[in-house]
């Protein structure tokens, strides 16, 4: 049992001890014995270290999946803040895509509101000028009918040498008329 356990005594060099016949003490090879306290010495054997073959591999394995399993939902986890980060981008992009819109829109209706108020103003301009070009005009066309008063005394006027009429003349009407 020992051997199967590989619990053999070893000597300092590493050499094994002679193998302890299982039944060594019973007259019959092939009779089974059973065992009292302190007839087989026991031996503790640790495993903690490195050195046992089978139990450590299984503890590395189930750290490494562990690890993986630690650095998955990790992975995770950033993956979802990712989506989380490029949805909320996405949203901000279409806001200031809209806001952007809207402004065009309000400017294109402000331009189009100003560039009708100025061709009204133009046109009010054009009959003001027009009605102006009236004003001087029959101004001048005044000025020329009825030359401008001169200032101060007015002139005398002489009157005419008067005639004698001649009444008692016939056709005197016609010659004075």
């Amino acid at each position: 049992m020992r051997r199967a356990l590989g619990l053999q005594e070893q000597s300092p060099t590493g050499e094994r001890g002679p193998p302890v016949p299982a039944n060594a003490g019973a007259a019959h090879p092939h009779r089974r014995h059973f065992v009292r306290d302190g007839e087989v010495p026991v031996t503790i054997v640790h495993r903690d270290n490195d050195n046992g073959p089978g139990n450590n591999k299984l503890d590395a394995a189930r750290q490494a999946l562990k690890e993986q399993t630690a650095a998955r939902e990790q992975a995770e986890q950033l993956l979802q803040e990712a989506r989380a980060t490029i949805q909320d981008l996405q949203t901000k992009l279409a806001h200031e895509r809209i806001a952007r819109d809207e402004s065009l829109r309000r400017l294109a209706d402000e331009r189009q509101i100003i560039e009708d108020e100025l061709a009204a103003e133009r046109a009010r301009r054009e009959q003001a000028e027009q009605a102006r070009d009236e004003i001087v005009a029959r101004h001048q066309r005044a000025e020329t009918a009825n030359p401008p008063r001169r200032r101060g005394r007015p002139a005398k006027i002489s009157e005419p040498e008067s005639e004698i009429v001649e009444w008692w003349v016939p056709g005197w009407k016609e010659r004075l008329g």
